[in-house]
C-alpha cells in the first residue's frame, strides 16, 4: 500500500491568506488528487483542474486541523493522523474519528507520525516512545525507545521490508519491527527521518545530522558533507522511474531539490522561496515531484522542464484574517442560485473560477482569464447544478476568495 477543502461562509466574502495551509507536513498522491496535510486542515488538490478544497474540524469532523500523516487502505479510506489529537479515517468528505487522542489509556496527547497501511489494512503510526497499530478497530501500543528520557523519541517513518517486516525511522535509530519485537539495525543509533527502497532492494535512509545512508544486504554506506553532495539533514527521499534519487534542501536559506549522485556531480535546484522543505512525493506517472514546505506551502517540480511552480492552496483558517473592505467584496447574484450565476470580479489582472460540491469534487472549472476592467462581470451557466450547497472559489493575482452557494 502507498503511504506516501470546505469553509462555510456568510454572503460577505472573505479573502484567504495561506498562514496555516502554507505549513505542509505530509503529502499523499492519489491518482489525479494530491492530499496535503497541513496545520490548517486536510487539503484535497485536484491536479488536472488546479483547484483545491480544505477540510477542517468544522466541516468534516476531523480530529484536528493539524494533519501530521496520511495513508490509504484497500477500502479507499484515507487514514488521517493529527498532531496530538487522534486518528480517524476520511471518505466522501467526512472523517470518522477512531481514537480522539483524549481519554484513551494508550494514546493521549501524542504525535501521529509516519502513518502506513499494510496489505491486511493494519494501520501503523509512530508516537512518542511507542509504535501504534490499529487492527480490527483495536488500538495496540508497543513501547520503544527510552520512556524515562526527557527528549521526545518519536517514530517518524514506517516502510515495509521485502521480507514483510517493518522498518522504522526513529529519533533513537533505525529499527526493525517483526513478530512484536524491536531490534536495532546495523547499530544505527542516530536520529532518522526518511526511508525509501529502490528497485534493487536497497534501503535509503535520511538522517537529521549525518546525511544519507544506503543499506544493502551486507553493507551500510554513509554519504555526508565530507565525502559527497549530500546535505547533513534529510527529511524526505523520492526515487523516480529512472532510479534518480531526489533529496530536499532543508534550510531557512535554501529550499529546493538535489538530484543526488553517488559518484558526485549532483545537480542542485534551489529556486523555491526560502523556507523549510519537509516532505517530498512523486506524482503517479513520474511527471513531477511535489514539495511540501514550512512556511511557504506547496510546490511542484516538473521533471521534464526542471522548473518549480508554486501551488496555491485553499485555507480553512480565517482566525487571523480580517474581512476585506466592502468595496472589494465578492458579489454574486441571484441568491439562491438559479440557472445563471453572475459573479462580479474584483480589480485584478487575471482570474479563475472553480465551483466544488460538498465533497470537494470540482463541478465547474474555468480557464485563467485576463481582466482589463475595474470590475468585470462573469456569467456562468449553472442550470446543470442540482439542489444543494456548493462552494465558489475565485482565484486572482491579488488573492483567493471563496463563497458558499445554495441552489
Amino acid at each position: 500500500m502507498k503511504a506516501t477543502l470546505v469553509l462555510l461562509l456568510s454572503l460577505c466574502a472573505t479573502q484567504f491568506t495561506f498562514a496555516q495551509t502554507s505549513k505542509v507536513f505530509c503529502l499523499y498522491p492519489d491518482n489525479d488528487t494530491l492530499w496535503v496535510g497541513t496545520f490548517g486542515g486536510l487539503v484535497k488538490y485536484n491536479i488536472k483542474a488546479d483547484s483545491s478544497f480544505c477540510y477542517t474540524m468544522a466541516n468534516s469532523g476531523l480530529p484536528s486541523d493539524k494533519i501530521q500523516s496520511l495513508a490509504k487502505d484497500s477500502k479507499d479510506n484515507l487514514w488521517v493522523g493529527c498532531y496530538t489529537s487522534g486518528v480517524g479515517y476520511f471518505k466522501n468528505g467526512t472523517c470518522n474519528t477512531m481514537f480522539p487522542g483524549t481519554n484513551t489509556p494508550v494514546f493521549t496527547g501524542q504525535y501521529c507520525a509516519g502513518m502506513y497501511v499494510d496489505k491486511n489494512d493494519t494501520v501503523y503510526f509512530g508516537s512518542i516512545h511507542s509504535l501504534k497499530r490499529i487492527y480490527n478497530n483495536q488500538l495496540e501500543s508497543k513501547t520503544i525507545g527510552s520512556p524515562t528520557s526527557s527528549d521526545y523519541q518519536t517514530v517518524r517513518k514506517i516502510v515495509e521490508a521485502p521480507d514483510g517486516s517493518h522498518i522504522l525511522a526513529t529519533d533513537f535509530g533505525l529499527q526493525k519491527y517483526e513478530n512484536g519485537k524491536m531490534s536495532l539495525i546495523k547499530n544505527m543509533t542516530m536520529k532518522c527521518n526518511a526511508l525509501k527502497y529502490d528497485r534493487s532492494g536497497n534501503l535509503w535512509i535520511g538522517t537529521e545530522y549525518n546525511g544519507l545512508y544506503k543499506l544493502t544486504n551486507d553493507s551500510l554506506i554513509n554519504y555526508n558533507t565530507s565525502n559527497s553532495d549530500s546535505p547533513s539533514k534529510i527529511t524526505g527521499i523520492v526515487i523516480d522511474k529512472n532510479d534518480n534519487i531526489w533529496l530536499p534542501l532543508s534550510s531557512p536559506e535554501k529550499t529546493g531539490l538535489i538530484n543526488f549522485k553517488e559518484t558526485g556531480n549532483s545537480k542542485f535546484y534551489n529556486n523555491v522561496e526560502s523556507g523549510y522543505s519537509l516532505q517530498l512525493t512523486i506524482e503517479n506517472g513520474d511527471s513531477c515531484i511535489w514539495i511540501g514546505t514550512i512556511p511557504k506551502g506547496l510546490y511542484r517540480f516538473s521533471l521534464s522542464t526542471e522548473t518549480f511552480y508554486k501551488v496555491e492552496l485553499s485555507s480553512g483558517d480565517l482566525s487571523d484574517v480580517p474581512p476585506i473592505s466592502s468595496a472589494n467584496e465578492l458579489k454574486i447574484y441571484p441568491v439562491p442560485v438559479q440557472d445563471i450565476l453572475n459573479v462580479h470580479i474584483p480589480p485584478c489582472s487575471s482570474y479563475k473560477i472553480n465551483i466544488h460540491d460538498m465533497t470537494g469534487k470540482p463541478i465547474y472549472v474555468s480557464a485563467w482569464k485576463h481582466s482589463s476592467q475595474t470590475n468585470d462581470l462573469q456569467t456562468i451557466n449553472t442550470s446543470f447544478l442540482t439542489k444543494g450547497i456548493y462552494f465558489l472559489q475565485l482565484k486572482t493575482d491579488n488573492g483567493t476568495y471563496s463563497k458558499k452557494l445554495t441552489k
